[in-house]
């Protein structure tokens, strides 16, 4: 079915009715279809940070580095270090 859905959103997205309805908040472009009202989005950005940038929070809080300044070295919110280390200690737990 999912390859149904590619061949039908390849000949809309040839189809000159389209017009550029925004972005979403991942920055992916978002299209509506005049004839259907049909929003569509070709290409889809992933949602949140890649394993890389995690597994190197962990590693820093586990070297001795504090929340905030893991933080600030790999620009994401305190929170999230905060998040991704509970997440590896429950995860070494089980």
């Amino acid at each position: 079915m999912s390859h149904e859905f590619i061949d039908l959103s390849s000949q809309l997205m040839a189809h000159s009715s389209r017009l550029k309805a925004g972005h979403h908040r991942s920055g992916s472009e978002k299209y509506n279809f005049k004839a259907c009202s049909y929003n569509f989005t070709p290409c889809p950005k992933p949602k949140g940070y890649d394993v890389a940038k995690k597994q190197t929070a962990i590693e820093m809080y586990i070297d001795g580095t504090n929340y905030w300044r893991v933080a600030r070295f790999l620009k994401v919110s305190h929170q999230s270090i905060s998040n991704w280390v509970t997440q590896a200690a429950n995860q070494i737990k089980t």
